[in-house]
């Protein structure tokens, strides 16, 4: 099975992420690291609270995986 997932202004986006990551770690005093994964437990909890299930979840690790390898279309 092949995953794909285009994401529209996908560039633009990875650049309000950063900047959304980078104040909250100039805000917390923390590493961008660590303020990434603050990030992503925040998006994985509202994801959640919108009923998303734990096996989507798994489905979205495993497209991750898949563009990590260039087979997708990010």
């Amino acid at each position: 099975m092949s995953l794909c997932y285009p994401i529209p202004a996908r560039t633009q986006l990875r650049r309000e992420l950063l900047l959304v990551i980078e104040a909250h770690s100039a805000s917390t005093g923390t590493e961008d690291t660590k303020a990434a994964l603050d990030a992503l437990i925040c998006l994985l909890c509202e994801l959640r609270a919108d009923g998303t299930t734990i096996d989507q979840l798994a489905f979205l690790v495993g497209l991750v995986g898949e563009m990590e390898d260039g087979v997708g279309n990010v």
